[in-house]
């Protein structure tokens, strides 16, 4: 499974749905089924606020999410990661984080 850009709509505006939405997809995967998450990403020293209204999410955070579903983080590429769009800005895109669901059965 592959999602683009969710999981800050998942966090938005108080309504922290993120958790579950995880532990959904875990449960719907089958063993060895993989998720990829393709994300806006917030810089790691911001305000961890800034998840719920901006749009942009810290790596830490989705990676902490992912794996307390029960993902185990298998790889990460930043390939489309276009650090000259964001010059000044804290923001750039975790492009693809590989999650696959192990250990289910």
């Amino acid at each position: 499974m592959l999602t683009f850009r969710n999981v800050h709509n998942w966090r938005f505006d108080g309504k922290d749905n993120t958790a579950d939405a995880f532990r959904q997809i875990y449960a719907m995967l089958k063993p060895g089924g993989v998720l990829g998450v393709e994300e806006h990403r917030l810089d790691e020293s911001d305000d961890p606020a800034k998840e719920e209204k901006s749009g942009y999410m810290k790596e830490s955070s989705i990676i902490a999410f992912a794996e307390a579903a029960g993902f185990k983080l298998a790889r990460q590429e930043r390939n489309q990661c276009q650090p000259e769009r964001y010059e000044g800005l804290s923001q750039g895109r975790l492009d693809i984080a590989a999650f696959p669901a192990r250990g289910r059965g």
